[in-house]
């Protein structure tokens, strides 16, 4: 009897195993080298700087299929279906829904970027980026899901005479 009581316990506990969530890391940098030289500050930093006020800047990316982004496919030397015979790549059709398109942080600091200087700003202070996560859990385990990514700051016309 003890020995069933053992056993059933130690089932027990290796269920409840699964449902733990896995350890998981991530790690994204965000370079603002390219935007230095060019005079464009990005800073996580607010003081320590004489700005005119241009207003608050945030983006939000969303992870998703994109129209218009076609994978290609490796060279094919075969003429299958729905590859070109000249490019080895797939054609692009009326009815696809694109490719899966998750940016990457230098896609989404140029476009924080684009805007910020579409706004007359040479410079965001307060820079943060931020992956916003979801977690379900289920029979199986739980999981975390991927929303969406905001990246956000203080645009700002930097005073460089001083």
């Amino acid at each position: 009897m003890k020995k069933i009581a053992i056993l059933l316990t130690s089932i027990l506990m290796m269920s409840c195993a699964s449902l733990l969530t896995p350890y998981s890391q991530s790690f994204a940098i965000y370079n603002f080298t390219k935007y230095t030289e060019e005079g464009f500050i990005i800073s996580p930093a607010a003081s320590g700087f004489e700005y005119q006020p241009v207003g608050e800047i945030a983006v939000e990316f969303t992870p998703g299929y994109q129209k218009g982004h076609i994978e290609t496919s490796p060279t094919n030397t075969q003429n299958s279906q729905g590859f070109d015979d000249i490019y080895s790549s797939r054609k692009p059709t009326s009815d696809r829904k694109g490719s899966w398109f998750n940016p990457s942080p230098d896609y989404m600091l140029d476009e924080l970027v684009k805007y910020a200087k579409a706004a007359g700003a040479d410079g965001i202070l307060n820079f943060k980026a931020v992956a916003n996560y979801t977690y379900e859990v289920s029979k199986s385990g739980s999981r975390r899901i991927l929303n969406s990514y905001s990246l956000s700051g203080f645009a700002v016309k930097i005073n460089k005479d001083k």
